[in-house]
């Protein structure tokens, strides 16, 4: 997976685990509510700021299993590092 693609599966995680529909009164139909994209950006940055202040060094092989090309701590730094810059990218 690459950056540019883990930024925008952080972005639709985001918007579905904040996106619901509601009525503004009884009996009417429902809307739906979904934060604008840079709410949602807000969100992921915050996710991967986490992740880079942690000490990555004590996360291990498990963490980094979904990244192939991720081996080192260093390297998922770097990736993290890179999905934030894309993230930035995002209007």
């Amino acid at each position: 997976m690459t950056p540019s693609q883990k930024a925008g599966e952080l972005i639709e995680k985001f918007r579905k685990i904040t996106t619901y529909q509601y009525q503004e009164y009884a009996g009417a139909n429902y809307s739906t509510f979904e934060h604008d994209i840079e709410t949602l950006r807000n969100c992921a940055m915050q996710s991967v700021g986490e992740i880079l202040e942690l000490d990555v060094m004590w996360l291990g092989e498990d963490v980094v299993a979904d990244y192939p090309k991720v081996y080192s701590p260093d390297q998922c730094r770097e990736f993290w590092q890179s999905v934030k810059d894309e993230l930035n990218k995002i209007k």
